[in-house]
């Protein structure tokens, strides 16, 4: 029986890709209702059984709701640092390699404007970012064989996606004719597409270390909203807006632009332009029909 890559959280946005990307061995996708990654009984039972089977861990599950992750500490510090350390001790248990999917967020506070590259100072400015930058120091303190791949603004997996694109588009559908877009907010989207296409290829490597995965380019949400726009519903208006307008729990960052350094430097960086991936993730949606009800033939 041949060795297989587990992926945890593959229910989530980048997990919807998976079975899309040619793997170079067998892989197990598992959720929720095969472990708990914040019950370590249960990640640990999970391993036991598998023992011997698994080649690498490709850890995507997290709690990546910024603003509820700032009303509950505790539950995002439980999941997304506690559930990696879990994850952590299987890879060295079994002394495997493991790939952590981290996020950008971990920088832009005390105003930090960036670009930033894998070897800039992380300086998180809510919760949701200490948690994962824990999560980060977990894995870089015990393993030797590791891979933290951080992602930008993510978008992709369609039903899937609760993040800033599909949050346009349900407007959109609600028939609102009016958008707003912060124009002072900058960053460098994701698409989780072209995302688990990168950690396929890394997987393949014994490259370890920290890694960027973003699109190529520097967009504000404004600008990511006038391009939603353009491309289901010229009609809509996109009002630009400063960071004051919105009243959320979460501290926002003013930047979280990407520099794919490492990815560049390792002949991996195949990561589209910010504006062309956006314009596919669109393509991807009018495709699933869930924007029949807009759009008309």
């Amino acid at each position: 029986m041949g060795k297989k890559i587990i992926f945890t959280g593959a229910n989530g946005m980048v997990g919807s890709y998976i079975d899309q990307v040619q793997w170079h061995t067998d892989i197990i996708k598992t959720t929720r209702a095969d472990f708990d990654i914040t019950k370590l009984n249960q990640v640990e039972a999970y391993f036991t059984r598998m023992q011997g089977q698994v080649e690498a861990i490709v850890h995507l599950a997290a709690e990546t709701d910024v603003d509820k992750c700032e009303k509950e500490y505790d539950l995002a510090y439980l999941a997304n640092t506690i559930g990696t350390q879990n994850m952590v001790y299987q890879a060295l248990r079994y002394d495997i390699p493991m790939l952590y999917v981290s996020t950008l967020g971990v920088f832009g506070g005390d105003n930090q404007m960036g670009p930033f590259h894998e070897f800039s100072k992380p300086c998180p400015p809510n919760n949701y970012a200490w948690t994962k930058l824990y999560g980060e120091e977990i894995v870089q303190h015990h393993l030797s064989k590791y891979f933290i791949v951080r992602a930008g603004w993510m978008m992709g997996g369609v039903e899937r996606d609760k993040k800033f694109i599909m949050k346009v588009i349900k407007q959109i559908l609600e028939g609102k004719n009016e958008i707003f877009g912060l124009e002072d907010t900058i960053g460098s989207p994701t698409y989780a597409k072209e995302l688990i296409e990168t950690i396929s290829k890394l997987i393949k490597t014994e490259w370890w270390g920290i890694y960027h995965s973003t699109n190529n380019g520097i967009m504000s949400r404004y600008e990511m909203a006038k391009i939603v726009c353009a491309e289901i519903a010229p009609e809509v208006k996109v009002i630009r807006v400063r960071g004051d307008f919105f009243k959320l729990p979460a501290r926002r960052p003013l930047s979280e632009v990407s520099e794919n350094r490492m990815l560049t430097m390792r002949g991996l960086n195949q990561m589209s332009t910010a504006e062309d991936a956006i314009v596919a993730y669109i393509g991807e949606i009018k495709k699933s029909g869930l924007l029949d009800a807009v759009i008309t033939p």
